[in-house]
């Protein structure tokens, strides 16, 4: 047999293959049923781009914009991708920035009110992160259960991430354990959906999804002026007084309702809890100007 000659047992390995036969969609108009075990991640799916804000502890503050989407294929997990780039104060665009992509899953739990999620994330920079949480309505919170990395990787060991759907924004506030540091605020953004489901009750068109638009609406109208009231305040976070801010990208925003503190003052990287059932999470003193 000749080096150019195959064996009849691997010749159709080299037939033409025809592209992917199964759609992937971010648009829950079209495509695939959603997996039904996917309902309580059903707001996320879409694609979202905003701005926000960045720092850690001896570095300097920087500004960036983001892409990120959520796409299904009628199985019971989530794809996820996110892009950043840089940004001046203007706006404009500086140089490429972080990017993940990922897999989200529901696994159920004990509290069928409080469904537990997985979110598997790796990273090009050599960190791959293993997140467990839980969905309360329009509020997700994870925590990193394990983070590996290549020797060359820089000392990531832990992370959380506060999601939240607010006014129709996408809204989130993560923390990092890294370098030696204890768990502190590094990102925050608020991203608006630019593909996908459109709500009705906010845009007056678009698909309406029976029961999800109507806890949303319910979450939304309970989170009504009087909360937000309550956080046009001053919030204290290590001894300085920074306005706060609800929308748009400020050192606070709130995930769900009846919440004014930011942190606890004995313990500065807990998360402010138990006012009324919400969680507000500190971000950094206004860059964009509130």
């Amino acid at each position: 047999m000749s080096e150019r000659e195959v064996p009849a047992e691997f010749a159709s390995t080299f037939e033409k293959v025809e592209p992917y036969p199964f759609e992937e969609t971010d648009d829950l108009r079209s495509g695939p049923n959603l997996h039904d075990d996917l309902l309580p991640l059903l707001p996320l799916v879409g694609r979202w781009r905003g701005r926000g804000q960045g720092g850690y502890p001896g570095t300097e503050d920087f500004l960036y914009a983001q892409e990120l989407g959520f796409l299904h294929d009628g199985r019971p997990f989530l794809r996820y991708y996110a892009r950043s780039w840089i940004i001046d104060p203007e706006g404009e665009a500086v140089r490429p920035a972080a990017q993940e992509t990922g897999w989200w899953r529901v696994v159920k739990g004990e509290d069928p009110k409080r469904p537990e999620i997985e979110v598997l994330l790796a990273h090009p920079t050599g960190v791959l992160d293993l997140y467990y949480g839980h969905v309360d309505g329009t509020r997700i919170e994870i925590a990193t259960d394990a983070v590996v990395r290549s020797p060359q990787a820089k000392e990531v060991t832990a992370g959380k991430r506060l999601y939240g759907l607010v006014e129709g924004a996408l809204m989130y506030a993560q923390e990092m354990a890294a370098e030696g540091q204890p768990m502190s605020p590094h990102l925050s953004a608020s991203l608006t959906r630019i593909a996908g489901l459109q709500r009705s009750a906010h845009s007056g068109a678009g698909l309406r999804v029976p029961g999800l638009d109507d806890r949303v609406d319910a979450a939304a109208a309970d989170f009504g002026e009087r909360d937000f009231d309550r956080l046009d305040r001053r919030v204290e976070h290590r001894g300085d007084e920074v306005p706060g801010h609800v929308l748009g990208v400020g050192p606070v925003f709130a995930l769900g309702h009846g919440a004014f503190e930011a942190r606890h003052r004995d313990d500065p990287t807990a998360l402010g809890r138990g006012f009324g059932d919400g969680v507000v999470a500190h971000l950094r003193p206004p860059l964009l100007g509130g």
